[in-house]
């Protein structure tokens, strides 16, 4: 988890230099930080003030998660730094807890620009955007700065087939690999046959464990524990704080942060609402979003360490070895040619390119 560790420090770091970028005087200081990266609009052109031209705009922005959350929190913050930024010209009104909908309603609303902006998963957007199951394509990326990187670099390639949805993507961004609770002792790919591992019931998931020579058995979530201590399975696919939060390391032996399956946020906007803004404000949503995914990110890291710092002694983190990883590499490829066969081969080579690999 060492890895783990820097990318959290790292990122700790960045948000408070975005947040900073962003006008927020009170973001906490960091010590000796890295240069941060520059974005559209990070300092105001020189003249005056380009904001006090502009009529004063309410933008919401909507989320079906809990504002219980601390991304909750880390949003308010973003949103904070922009009313700063624009001397309270420009406010972003967090809505979350589901009260505007669900995430398909929330994501119909903002295609047809009643909620401005939406916050979610990227899974959540398939039904409409179906080439985003190209982030189901498993074991593309060997760490978590690559998957970061390489989600952001879809960006681009993204981008048009949002707008031609009535979709603005503002950020979308990598926050943490699913990872594995075991009673095996992986020492070596050899290690995953004949494991049985609980996983959600996709076809994907499934497929990927199998090829790997583990029987993928889905279970309803409430009876995990159960099934675990009673053996009837051997492990199951979750991060460190689900692994706490729901005692599995009082039945299970091991821990491995597996890179294969992602979850990605996306923040978009309504394509109308965005194209109605003034270039400064179209910015102003860009570097909010863009903290906040990064952010994200951040936290989801450290979320996992603290969790892993909390268990303690009573469960063991194993690495990922380099015949693992290519174990994981052999058993995605099948896969990749399955999504690519359903989304088309261009989608998910630009994918696969941004991690260096070519089918």
């Amino acid at each position: 988890m060492k890895l783990r560790k820097l990318a959290a420090l790292a990122l700790t770091g960045a948000l408070a230099l975005s947040l900073a970028g962003c006008g927020n005087s009170s973001a906490p200081a960091v010590s000796n930080p890295a240069p941060a990266p520059s974005s559209p609009g990070s300092s105001a052109p020189s003249g005056g003030d380009p904001y006090a031209s502009l009529e004063p705009k309410t933008l919401i922005i909507a989320s079906s998660a809990s504002s219980g959350l601390a991304t909750y929190a880390l949003q308010q913050q973003c949103a904070d730094a922009v009313s700063e930024k624009t001397g309270g010209k420009l406010t972003i009104d967090l809505n979350w807890d589901g009260i505007l909908g669900d995430d398909a309603a929330l994501t119909e609303n903002c295609i047809g620009g009643t909620i401005p902006m939406v916050s979610l998963m990227s899974s959540a957007l398939v039904n409409y955007i179906p080439e985003v199951g190209v982030f189901d394509c498993p074991a593309v990326f060997n760490s978590e700065e690559q998957a970061y990187e390489g989600v952001r670099a879809m960006i681009e390639t993204m981008n048009p087939l949002f707008e031609a949805k009535g979709l603005k993507i503002l950020s979308m961004g990598f926050q943490t690999f699913r990872a594995l609770s075991t009673n095996t002792n992986l020492q070596s790919a050899g290690d995953f046959a004949g494991m049985r591992i609980r996983t959600l019931e996709n076809k994907y998931h499934m497929a990927f464990w199998n090829n790997l020579g583990s029987v993928a058995t889905p279970l309803a979530f409430s009876d995990l524990y159960l099934s675990l201590q009673q053996g009837l399975v051997d492990a199951q696919d979750n991060t460190a704080p689900a692994v706490y939060s729901n005692k599995f390391f009082e039945v299970q032996d091991y821990y491995m942060a597996v890179p294969a399956f992602m979850n990605v946020a996306a923040v978009v906007c309504s394509k109308d609402v965005y194209d109605s803004l003034d270039p400064a404000y179209q910015e102003c949503l860009v570097e909010f979003a863009s903290a906040y995914t990064q952010g994200a990110y951040d936290s989801g890291a450290q979320d996992i360490q603290d969790a892993l710092d909390k268990i303690g002694s009573d469960i063991s983190v194993l690495p990922v070895t380099d015949d693992m990883i290519s174990a994981f590499q052999t058993a995605a490829r099948p896969i990749w040619d399955d999504i690519a066969a359903s989304l088309g081969d261009e989608i998910v080579d630009s994918y696969l390119a941004t991690a260096g690999i070519s089918r």
